[in-house]
């Protein structure tokens, strides 16, 4: 059988996955896969509550499958993944790691977790942040606040300045890759909806205890 490959659709504010095989013709004509793609190579399968699946992506861009240059850093072009699924209900993870060089040469693993299988564009979005963030200590916070809406167990405070410094990154990623904006969007939404209602919560809290009497021992 060929190899499965994975290709993007550019929309309005954010990018699609479509997948087709090597040789079927009706889809590669329809989409030019030189710009972004994945060729996907299985390596082992094995059951565990569910299938899980390892493979390897290769990427190609701009008609090659150079290693990825972006913003200092290199990003090899092999991805491994992690593929969890079930067929008995639409349940769809990947844990997919990139080998990555920093601007200051220093070379190590990074994986990025995602619960459904639109998994090339969300390559390309940890690509971006990874590569605008560029502390990966912050990339692996700021992207579990986008995918997971969960913000680490730290002082309101720090909260505030994670999601604040959150938004100035992804509004200077959505001016030079507007294809991200949908992600962008959708990720802060859930996460300054769940600070807004801590915020909310707190207040009220200093008003109970405000008007509290003091009480006498």
């Amino acid at each position: 059988m060929d190899n499965n490959v994975i290709a993007l659709e550019k929309i309005l504010g954010s990018l699609r996955q479509v997948s087709f095989y090597k040789n079927s013709h009706k889809c590669s004509d329809f989409i030019d896969t030189s710009r972004f793609s994945a060729t996907k190579y299985i390596l082992s399968c094995w059951s565990h509550y569910g299938q899980y699946n390892e493979n390897r992506l290769v990427l190609m861009h701009e008609g090659n499958t150079d290693d990825i240059e972006l913003n200092g850093y290199t990003i090899s072009s092999t991805v491994k993944d992690i593929h969890f699924f079930l067929t008995s209900r639409d349940v769809n993870e990947h844990d997919f790691t990139f080998s990555i060089q920093a601007s200051d040469g220093e070379v190590y693993e990074q994986t990025f977790h995602i619960e459904n299988n639109e998994l090339l564009p969300h390559i390309v979005y940890a690509i971006i942040l990874l590569t605008s963030v560029k502390d990966k200590n912050k990339t692996s916070i700021f992207w579990t606040m986008l995918i997971q809406g969960t913000i680490p167990y730290v002082s309101l405070g720090q909260k505030l300045d994670y999601v604040n410094e959150l938004r100035m990154i992804a509004k200077s990623i959505i001016e030079e890759y507007p294809f991200t904006k949908q992600f962008f969007q959708d990720g802060l939404k859930e996460i300054v909806s769940k600070l807004k209602s801590e915020l909310s919560s707190l207040e009220k809290l200093k008003k109970r205890f405000n008007l509290m009497p003091f009480c006498s021992f």
